[in-house]
């Protein structure tokens, strides 16, 4: 069995915008190992999003080939897509998008509404383990609306975290956050990656994670360089 968490080779991906086709990602090719930390950094409109977008199984290549623990995503059934997505991948996004009607521990808990395997108790095991694992257990009952910028982020990071997923994918996580915060975010995505040993690919245009994480892959123009 191969160690690759991902490996997509010769990747195309366009779009259109009116008349003009915008090719987003050219040839694009690259590997992750199971639990490996790494950063992938460029610039605004370099891929960084369309390229997430299809290592989460949201979208599929043009041509090319997407391979997510083994599996070629381009040749899954939609309902296969969707189980891959809800129990082998965690997303999290710059702007959290947490429900601001529901408290910290309903937001974390959303994911495991497709678990029908598991019982009320280990659900709520599940949720108050990622919660602890971000520090955020004590705001379990918290509405959103009285947390911070970086309390919110944490309790992103704890639902991508509460399906146990394989990889874990983060679209710009400390962009809306100042720097004192964006580190400690960084730090905690650090030390769950050591402990969690799912595979991390965090997307960022933020020159802090760098010498933050153990690999950098740089995409430019649609490609890696």
């Amino acid at each position: 069995m191969s160690d690759l968490a991902i490996e997509a080779t010769d990747v195309w991906k366009s779009y259109k915008l009116g008349d003009t086709k915008v090719d987003a990602l050219r040839g694009l090719s690259l590997q992750l190992k199971y639990g490996e930390l790494a950063a992938l950094v460029g610039a605004s409109g370099s891929g960084k999003s369309t390229l997430l977008n299809l290592l989460g199984a949201l979208d599929k290549p043009d041509r090319g080939s997407i391979a997510i623990n083994n599996r070629q995503v381009e040749a899954m059934s939609d309902e296969e897509l969707g189980q891959l997505r809800n129990r082998k991948i965690g997303f999290i996004f710059q702007a959290f998008h947490l429900i601001p009607v529901l408290k910290t521990r309903e937001n974390v808990a959303l994911p495991l509404q497709l678990f029908d395997e598991l019982s009320s108790k280990d659900r709520k095991m599940r949720v108050e383990s990622a919660l602890e694992k971000v520090g955020l257990l004590d705001f379990a009952d918290s509405m959103p609306t009285r947390l911070s910028g970086g309390q919110r982020q944490r309790v992103a990071i704890a639902r991508a975290l509460v399906t146990e997923p394989d990889l874990i994918l983060a679209d710009e996580p400390t962009a809306n956050l100042d720097s004192k915060t964006a580190h400690a975010i960084i730090d905690l995505l650090e030390e769950l990656n050591s402990k969690q040993k799912a595979s991390f690919l965090i997307s960022s245009h933020d020159e802090k994670l760098i010498g933050r994480v153990k690999r950098v892959l740089r995409i430019q123009d649609g490609t890696i360089v």
